[in-house]
């Protein structure tokens, strides 16, 4: 288990060194946070050490579904809502009922574990993305489905 970790990657070639600093969310099993084999840094020609763009790391679905992990084990479902939830679609779910309604009915229908499921079976699949959409569908064993809609460089969860 790996608490408040703070990876600091230093990256040079020749004169030119940039510094990527990446945060990953406390109490994330250390499962969960190894690299993606398509975001991962990758050696260059020169053996040199090249940092993946930080859109790619910090904007990839990936990581929103290892910090939707993480706040699902601290079932902090209130910041889960607020961070992961479209804002537009947020204020239709609170238009008619408080926020604290909808968890205790996300939480009472048992949603909350079937999230982590599809979210834990997600975590180390490539998605299929929609380029000209801006949406990654992950996809488990072909009858459900968990699917991202990219906004301004953050991941949300799309009510399907």
């Amino acid at each position: 288990m790996i608490r408040g970790l703070y990876v600091i990657a230093l990256v040079g070639c020749g004169a030119a060194t940039s510094t990527t600093t990446v945060t990953i969310p406390r109490d994330v099993p250390t499962s969960a946070t190894a690299p993606v084999a398509s975001s991962a840094a990758a050696p260059s020609t020169s053996g040199a050490w090249k940092s993946p763009p930080a859109a790619a790391v910090i904007g990839s679905p990936r990581n929103t579904i290892v910090r939707m992990l993480a706040l699902l084990q601290r079932r902090d479902f209130e910041e889960l809502f607020q961070t992961f939830v479209d804002p537009a679609d947020l204020k239709k779910l609170t238009d008619t009922q408080p926020l604290d309604d909808v968890i205790a009915t996300f939480v009472r229908q048992e949603k909350d574990k079937d999230l982590v499921l599809l979210l834990v079976h997600a975590r180390d699949k490539a998605p299929e993305i929609n380029s000209v959409d801006h949406i990654a569908t992950y996809e488990k064993d072909g009858d459900k489905t968990i699917r991202f809609h990219e906004v301004d460089g953050r991941w949300y969860v799309m009510d399907d």
